[in-house]
């Protein structure tokens, strides 16, 4: 095997006169200050490539430089999450339908199947609306302006999604598995209302925009449902919307429970007639200050 490299082919000219290795070490300069379009970028690569292949120089060297150089497209950031939702929207949302096999299931149990693809929906449901992620949204937003996902689209694409059966003009068919998410998506916005502590007033005033425009979707789809049940499934999920919109039908308040604001010293734990926390009474104590000193045991 030779050890010579011919230099004769790394000298090729390119069009402009300049040879290719010049040319190479001249892109990185230029694209420091222009964007150049990518057919630049092919030319300039084949011939580095074929200057280094003849050379004896692996060329390989060429697809690693301009990789390194020729710019890559970075999509916008409101880009990635819109992406994001609709994948949750199209794939764990969806009615899973591929993992839902008949014949499997009555092999296994008798019921079950619906709880458990609920509760899995659920769970990427609550971590999708979570009170931090809607407070990262409202403050991206804030900080990165025009270019943010702003959490007015993020909570109409969820709704859009989960609901996506009311789009269009066609009929309306909602399947069981799609009601049961439909219905823990109203039950999860009725508590962030009025289940305290409350959301931010931000993500309050969506939550109730998102629902008064859902009521509004469901009013005109009615007409359009194809059975009893999804009749049903509808007039329901309007009612359950208006008493979530309605004060007087909040859960009250948990009544606060006193807290003893002192500790327990070693009389309690060592009195005979005492042996839970349960026999204590704090009022017992109360306003016995007295110093007592125990007699040292033998």
């Amino acid at each position: 095997m030779s050890t010579e490299i011919p230099v004769s082919p790394l000298a090729i000219a390119s069009p402009r006169g300049t040879s290719a290795p010049s040319l190479s070490a001249s892109m990185p300069i230029a694209i420091r200050f222009t964007r150049l379009p990518a057919p630049f970028y092919v030319a300039v690569g084949l011939v580095a490539w074929g200057s280094l292949l003849f050379s004896g120089v692996d060329a390989v060297v060429a697809g690693l430089a301009i990789g390194l150089v020729a710019p890559a497209y970075t999509p916008g950031r409101d880009n990635l999450e819109a992406a994001a939702v609709r994948f949750l929207n199209e794939n764990a949302f969806a009615t899973p339908s591929w993992a839902v096999k008949a014949d499997i299931l009555r092999r296994i149990e008798a019921a079950g199947a619906l709880a458990r693809v609920n509760l899995a929906q659920e769970r990427v449901l609550n971590s999708l609306l979570s009170n931090a992620r809607f407070d990262r949204l409202v403050e991206q937003e804030a900080i990165d302006g025009m270019a943010a996902y702003k959490p007015a689209d993020f909570m109409a694409d969820v709704r859009r999604g989960i609901w996506s059966e009311l789009e269009g003009a066609g009929p309306v068919r909602i399947d069981v598995y799609r009601r049961n998410l439909q219905n823990s998506y109203i039950d999860l916005l009725s508590n962030k209302l009025n289940v305290r502590p409350s959301v931010t007033d931000d993500y309050r005033a969506l939550i109730k925009a998102e629902l008064r425009d859902l009521s509004a979707a469901l009013a005109a789809a009615s007409a359009r449902a194809t059975d009893r049940q999804t009749r049903a499934h509808l007039a329901d999920a309007r009612d359950q919307i208006a008493k979530a919109l309605d004060p007087k039908f909040a859960p009250p308040s948990a009544p606060a429970t006193f807290t003893f604001p002192f500790g327990f010293d070693d009389e309690f734990s060592s009195h005979p007639s005492s042996n839970s926390l349960e026999d204590f009474d704090y009022r017992d104590c109360w306003p016995d200050y007295a110093v007592r000193i125990r007699p040292r045991e033998q």
